[in-house]
């Protein structure tokens, strides 16, 4: 449910622009960029390994950002709050790119 949820939401941020002039902020543009940029990364990193850094460093920062914002909680939850967000990146980000130009009319 997460993902579709975050899918949808970065759809709609892609539109929102379109009828509100200059309401894209760099936070938008946060997940889409990342996507990219780590999947470009990952492609490169085939033919010459040191690309690898940018997904690397990507995995390293969610995994110490989850476990920092969730401490205080069980195990479990720190154990999966990297995933969540994760989950929540792609999924926003993907769906910002995949956003259809009729969602803008």
């Amino acid at each position: 449910a997460p993902a579709r949820q975050y899918s949808l939401y970065g759809r709609g941020r892609h539109v929102v622009p379109k009828h509100h002039g200059g309401t894209t902020s760099l936070r938008d543009l946060a997940p889409p960029t990342m996507v990219l940029g780590t999947s470009a990364a990952a492609v490169v990193g085939i033919f010459f390994w040191p690309a690898w850094i940018v997904p690397a460093g990507y995995l390293a920062a969610i995994i110490v950002g989850g476990v920092a914002i969730s401490s205080g909680e069980p195990v479990r939850t720190r154990l999966t709050t990297p995933v969540v967000l994760a989950v929540m990146h792609w999924c926003w980000g993907i769906g910002f790119i995949t956003s259809p130009r009729a969602l803008s009319r």
